[in-house]
This record gives structure tokens, sequence and C-alpha cells, in this order.
């Protein structure tokens, strides 16, 4: 499927890469094909693509062979433009032809000229985006959970391959297995330490037999000399594909995997999902989900022998999925883990911004209000939820409960609330002010205990997105995406130090007063002797008058009151700000054009002082901290 980058399905399909080199591959034979058994690749549907037609048939025998055809992406776009464009083989009947492992991909020094790996336009801006030394986070592949096949197929390389009976349709799959996302992850570093770690999210209706099979494919190791396919059938698919008989388990620091995803839906407004309320019932049925999941997790995963023989629960972890309530007698994750399932994790989604899930109200302008509103979303919204559901946990821990409290999605949000005009959405959903509110969010819930957090989502053209779509000018990363390069890249390390903010401006907002600026504090190495702390400083003010008061010109006073007891070796600045150096401005967005970057700045050693004043001689502006200003100030001792 292909289509013109900004019309229908082409916001979320993608295109060939002009100039790159790809391959079709298939084995085939046939049996009295006419033509001479001649078959030839060709793109089918609206003409677009057909200068890349196979011009040189294939001779096929009545004998199984490899064939294939190598050819160069023509430029973007291509002709014709509105349909959907098909992979075919073309032949002359009457006779049959057989056909197998048919594949069109990206076939070049860069992908090991090789199918089923890491594709370079995603492998490259993740890692990019990567902690540059140390442990990576979690990748969460989301797409898993909708897998329409068997576990059978999912362990392997075509996911979602079917034959139509009624029209007699071949569909290829169109998701990644979990064979193609374990490969991924582990591509992202050299050893189980640093590589970063793999979330899979897998069906809640797959059966006992079925998710016995993906923990011995994940965790059970394969010895052909006393193995047999018979007795590890899982474990030996997993020697084949790897050529070696090591466990996906040794790889990796641990590998997560959520049973089901947003099981509290049940059909909402007909999306599919499937819970496990009553039919139509939303955020309910809790109870019978932790009921449900201590069946099959500790009745079934924990009674195989496998999974104390190899220790497996060190290395594979079950995670439970929450919602938008961490109250102990209403939360569907907190009642489902007080029914005593053994899941090491329990995942809420820390959005920022108006949740369609929720029936919250989003903005019908764009304007001052409304960014204001967007600057200061942890506040107003995800923090009361982050701070509920680690005091939920905290109370069943001292009941002997424990378990750690994860983020398996979040980020901007504020999509599908604005039906009249999602353009207003589009414009809040990738400024910086969502940006400030993401990162201020990710790193509260840092503070607050919560270990892995994934973004929603790796992807590009419209709502929930990190990039502009590559044909669309470019693959752009939007404001949102840069502040998690900021926490990852720039301010590693999860060991967080408080952070007293005296005299701090503030705004009335109803009957609440909400601070203005916030400060979190990383440490990299033991908070002892840290080899660096992060300082991250956020602005959520916004110039000019609006929600009832004067904010001047939005610049903030700062001064960092640093307890280091020697100078640091070396201070560096990066910030979110026009790539001319200037300050980015809360509206701005990298939709159409590159208006946000990453900005970095050696400070003179000189310059430090215990009271550390951000101004223009520490990347700051005359008077301090601009509107909407995303600052992280790395201290390094070496």
């Amino acid at each position: 499927v292909y289509h013109p980058f900004d019309q229908g399905e082409g916001q979320w399909y993608s295109q060939l890469t002009p100039g790159a080199t790809y391959r079709v591959e298939a084995w085939l034979r046939h049996d009295g094909l006419g033509d001479g058994g001649r078959v030839a690749f060709a793109f089918v549907g609206n003409g677009s693509y057909r200068e890349a037609n196979q011009a040189q048939p294939w001779t096929v025998t009545d004998q199984w062979a490899r064939y294939t055809y190598d050819f160069v992406a023509p430029a973007y776009p291509p002709e014709g433009s509105g349909a959907h464009i098909g992979h075919a083989l073309r032949f002359t009947g009457p006779g049959t032809l057989y056909v197998d492992n048919f594949m069109l991909y990206r076939h070049d020094e860069a992908h090991g000229f090789q199918p089923n790996g890491p594709h370079v336009n995603s492998f490259d801006p993740v890692m990019a985006a990567m902690p540059a030394a140390g442990p990576m986070p979690a990748l969460r592949f989301y797409p898993l959970q909708y897998h329409n096949g068997s576990i059978d197929s999912l362990l392997g390389e075509f996911g979602q391959a079917s034959l139509s009976i009624n029209d007699g349709r071949l569909r290829t799959f169109s998701g990644a297995t979990i064979a193609q996302s374990l490969r991924w992850a582990w591509a992202t570093g050299d050893t189980p330490e640093r590589r970063a770690v793999p979330y899979l999210t897998v069906s809640e209706e797959y059966t006992e037999v079925e998710l016995k099979a993906l923990v011995e494919y994940l965790g059970v190791p394969y010895d052909p000399a006393v193995d047999t396919p018979q007795t590890r059938p899982y474990a030996h698919r997993r020697f084949v594909q790897r050529g070696h008989g090591a466990p996906w388990t040794d790889d990796f620091r641990e590998i997560l995997v959520e049973w089901g995803n947003e099981t509290w839906h049940q059909g909402a407004g007909g999306y599919g999902w499937h819970g496990f309320g009553a039919p139509g019932w939303v955020h309910r049925g809790g109870v019978e989900f932790g009921l449900f999941a201590r069946y099959m997790i500790d009745e079934q995963i924990h009674a195989m022998p496998a999974w104390a023989e190899h220790d497996l629960g060190a290395k594979i972890r079950f995670v439970l999925g929450g919602n938008y309530d961490a109250s102990l007698d209403s939360g569907y994750g907190e009642l489902a883990i007080q029914q005593g399932p053994s899941a090491p994790y329990l995942g809420h989604a820390n959005y920022v911004g108006p949740k369609w899930e929720t029936d919250d109200a989003g903005a019908s302008v764009f304007d001052a209000h409304g960014l204001q509103e967007t600057l200061v979303g942890l506040e107003t919204g995800v923090r009361g939820l982050i701070d509920q559901a680690a005091a939920s946990r905290a109370t069943l821990a001292e009941a002997g409960r424990d378990y750690r409290v994860i983020a398996y999605e979040g980020g901007p949000s504020g999509y599908w609330t604005n039906e009249d005009n999602p353009e207003i959405d589009e414009q809040y959903g990738k400024s910086l002010a969502m940006a400030v509110a993401a990162l201020d969010t990710w790193l509260y819930a840092s503070l607050k205990g919560v270990g892995h957090q994934c973004y929603l989502g790796f992807s590009s053209g419209v709502w929930w997105t990190s990039h502009t779509l590559p044909e669309a000018g470019g693959f752009r990363p939007h404001a949102g995406w840069l502040a998690l390069v900021m926490r990852n890249r720039h301010a590693p390390g999860s060991s967080m130090r408080q952070v007293v903010t005296e005299r701090g401006p503030s705004y009335r907002r109803g009957d609440a007063s909400i601070p203005l600026i916030s400060a979190y504090a990383v440490h990299e190495g033991d908070v002892g002797s840290a080899d660096a702390v992060h300082v991250v400083v956020l602005s959520r003010a916004l110039a000019g008058q609006h929600d009832g008061a004067d904010f001047g010109d939005g610049v903030i006073p700062t001064t960092l009151h640093l307890p280091f007891t020697r100078t640091p070796s070396r201070i560096t600045v990066h910030r979110l700000a026009h790539p001319d150096g200037s300050p980015a401005l809360a509206e701005d967005s990298n939709r159409f054009e590159t208006r946000v970057v990453v900005l970095a700045d050696e400070l003179p050693v000189e310059r430090y002082a215990p009271d550390f004043v951000i101004g223009p001689e520490t990347g700051g502006v005359a008077g301090g901290l601009p509107p909407a200003g995303i600052y992280v100030y790395s201290f390094h001792f070496d």
C-alpha cells in the first residue's frame, strides 16, 4: 500500500525511499503454465511505480527454486494517486503457479542484505534518542497486541498472512512479529546491560497453551544433543531462527510481557478492544481481570517445570495495565493487582493534555489560554494520577504486595477531542508547550518512583506521532520527541534528588495557585559520588496578558542553589530553541518547517558558583529563564 503522503491512508502508510535498492524474492514452481512458465513481478493498482516493474521475467520450472529481482526505487511522488498499490506476480494460464515466501524488502549494506531486521528509517532516529551510555530504556512493541493469528504465526516471520476463501485474496502481514521485535531490540546494544528492554504486548485472548509457548520461546534453552523439536517445539523454533540454543532472556536485562492492552475498554466506541467487563463497559472489570491474570500467570505459567528450572521469573516480567484511576477501591489495575496475580509491574498511561477516553473537552481555538493550559498539564491533570498510583502502591507494599508502577503509554495527547476542527488538536499536540508538559510529567513520574515510561508513539503523520512524514518535506521530530531526547540523552539516570523551589512565581487558576516553574535533579552514577548531576529547569509561563493575569515578558529570574562540595570539571547546557539560537515560543512546532531544535553549549567552568544564576552568560536570556523554556544543565565530575 502506497499513497500520496497528504491524502487519506497516505497519512500513515509510507512509500519506497527514492534511490534505495530493493529486492523482490519468492520461491516458485509451476505445473502446466503457459508462456513457457514466465513469471514477472509488478506493481499493480493505479500505475504508481510501474517504472520499477520487472522487464525480464523469470523462467520458472516444475521444481522449487528461489528467484530474485532487484530494482532502485524511483523518485517521489510516484505517478497515480488515491488508490492502493499491490505487489503482484504476473503469469499466463492455464496451469498452476506455486508461491512461497514472496517478499519485497530493502536490500543494501545498511540492512545486512536481509529482510525482517531493523530498518534505518526507524532504527537510526530511535537510537539517536537513546542514552549515549549506560542502560537503555524500554521499547514497547505495541502493534503485537492487534495480531490476528495464533501464537505460532506471531513467533515466526509472517505474522498475519491469510487467505480469504470468499474472494480468493491473499493478504500479507502488516505488523511485525515477536521474533522481529526481539531482533530489533537486540540490535540496540552489545550487552544485556546496555540493550533496550523489549516490552511485548500480547493479546489477552491467547490460551494457556499459547502463553506457555511464548514463555518457552523466550526463556527455555535448546540443546540439539538432548532436546528435540517434539519436546521443546518453541525453543527449537527460536534455535532455527537464531542458529544457537541460548534463549532470548540471556540477551536482555529483562523482557516485559504486557498481557492485554487497555482491557478496561471492552469495545468502547467500536474500536475493538476486548476486556473483562460486560459489553460496552469502560473502566470496569478490574476484579475479573485480576482473577483471570492470577489463573494464567500463577496457576498456569508458574506451574511450568521450566519456570523454576531456568529461574524465568528473574527475566520474564508480566505487566498488568491500569486506567486513569489508581485508587485501591475503583482503579482498574489496582483492583486487579489485589487479586493476587504475580505481576511485578502495573502500568498507567501518563498522558498530558485532554484525553478522549475520559471525555475531556479539547480547546476550540488555538490561543494564549489554551497554551497556558497545556504548559501546566502536569499540575492540572496527570499529577493526580501519578500521586494516587504511588500512594496505592505504597499501601499495598506495606501489606506485602509489592510491585513497580510503570507507564505503558504516555507523552503528548489531546487528539480526537475536537471533531469539528482537528487542526486545533494538532497545533496543541505538536507544540513546544506540550513538550514542556510531557517532560515535566516524565521527570515528576521518575521522582515518584515510576519505572519504565513508554512514549506513544514512534510514528509519522497526524495524531499520536513523533515525527512528520518522511515525504512531507523531511522526517522532522516533533517537539514532544525532542523532550524525550532531552530526558534520555541529556539527563540520563534514575536517581532523583529532591528539589525545593523557593519564591517561585505562580498564578491563580480558579481556587488553585499554579507554579510557573519546575526543576528536577537527576544523578548519573552513585548519589554520593555522582559522575554527573543534571538539573532540568522548565518554564510553565507564557508571556502577555491572559488567564486573568499579566505575565509580562514571561521571563523568570532563576538561581540554582547547588549543594556540591566540589567544583565540576565541565558544565554543559542543552535547551530547546530556534535553529538560530533565539528562544523558541510555546506555540512553535516542526510540523511544516524546523522551528525547534536541541542546542548545546559548553560553559566555562569559571561560571560555576554554588548560587548559579541563569542568564545570558549561562545559556539563558536577559532576566533569567525564557517562557516555555526547557533547559538541562549538566555538571560533570571527572
